[in-house]
């Protein structure tokens, strides 16, 4: 009989200090969190456009602060302007589920299409808001952007032109940066 108590205590012992096995180790990982994104350089303009397309439809705020230049312009249809900081601002409540205009949630944003028309050209110098900017250069892209807007039956659609400018403003390798866009979309 003592050795019946002795083997329930022992075993009683091992249990408890082993913890419960459906409970995960201090410190242990469930998984479940996405390591950070790798943010790529660009060396082409044409690589700039590859990773916007991923860090934008990805929603990685920190990658797409690293791909906009810090002279970021945003065109918009009525000639008026939107720099860096107000992207940025813009982009933080796309991308982090914060409301933003008309109190819309972003829960997800699909790029269905981004295709350039013709080829990347040199910006001419008379070109009214990236002209002072001799390195850059331009291509209209043709763009289908879906905006999911959470807890309604909304998306909203962004489609039409798109000029972007770019610019490579690495020192020691080639760093292409988003210069700008200038909106020329369909509708408000």
């Amino acid at each position: 009989m003592k050795l019946r108590h002795l083997m329930f205590f022992l075993l009683l012992v091992a249990f408890a200090a082993s913890g419960c096995i459906f409970s995960p180790d201090e410190g242990d990982d469930t998984g479940n969190e996405q390591p950070p994104p790798t943010c790529e350089t660009a060396e082409t303009a044409d690589e700039v456009m590859t990773v916007f397309r991923e860090v934008y439809a990805g929603r990685q705020l920190d990658c797409y602060r690293k791909l906009l230049s810090k002279e970021y312009v945003f065109v918009k249809k009525d000639g008026t302007y939107d720099n860096f900081d107000t992207e940025m601002v813009i982009a933080n409540k796309m991308f982090n589920g914060i409301a933003g205009e008309s109190d819309y949630i972003i829960s997800d944003i699909t790029i269905d299409v981004l295709d350039p028309q013709g080829v990347w050209q040199d910006t001419p110098a008379n070109d009214p808001d990236f002209g002072g900017f001799p390195e850059s250069q331009f291509r209209p892209y043709e763009v289908h952007m879906e905006f999911l807007i959470s807890g309604h039956n909304l998306t909203l659609i962004v489609t039409g032109t798109v000029v972007f400018y770019v610019m490579d403003e690495g020192t020691d390798s080639p760093d292409f940066k988003i210069l700008g866009q200038r909106d020329l979309t369909i509708g408000n």
